[in-house]
């Protein structure tokens, strides 16, 4: 009987300690049109309604000058991130954003956060890290990871938010394909 409680004891301890968050894993870096990171050290993975799908053509737009802007959505969570003039593989200082999550006029990298759920917007600043380019081909494919970006509110300095842990593989020809 003592092995009978202590057997079911384990079990139970088992189920109690699965949390739903250690069963979703981030997707390789080399499984094709995929993005994860860690915000605040909790996984951060499109979902088809805000991510990669289905709105075609408007979540990663690449300009003349070999410059990324790519959205990635939750439905909670919009992720912004702006690569200036990727034109070799290699580091990408992140700079300051100017918060309109348009990138239209920025200058260099950035990287802007908002959170639907708490309307607040977090922005990259001078110095706050590096994206590492691990290779790309020229306005089609990027792959890319970063370690850590910490993000400013645009309201208020103190309140950080920390991205880690960060990849995409991006390939424009294959994106969006039914």
């Amino acid at each position: 009987m003592k092995n009978l409680v202590i057997f079911f004891s384990f079990i139970l301890l088992g189920f109690c300690s699965c949390n739903k968050n250690d069963d979703a894993l981030a997707p390789p870096i080399t499984a094709e049109n995929t993005f994860s990171c860690k915000i605040d050290g909790k996984l951060f993975v499109p979902e088809n309604h805000g991510g990669f799908i289905p709105l075609k053509g408007y979540l990663v737009n690449v300009y003349d000058d070999n410059s990324w802007r790519i959205t990635l959505s939750n439905g909670k969570l919009t992720l912004h991130l702006f690569l200036k003039k990727v034109n070799s593989e290699g580091n990408y200082e992140v700079f300051q954003s100017d918060g309109d999550q348009f990138f239209v006029q920025d200058l260099q990298t950035a990287v802007e956060l908002y959170d639907k759920t708490l309307d607040k917007v977090y922005i990259s600043y001078n110095n706050s890290e590096e994206i590492e380019v691990v290779s790309y081909i020229e306005n089609q494919k990027i792959i890319l990871n970063f370690n850590k970006i910490t993000l400013k509110s645009s309201q208020d300095s103190s309140d950080i938010v920390v991205l880690t842990d960060g990849k995409l593989n991006i390939n424009k020809e294959t994106l969006n394909i039914d």
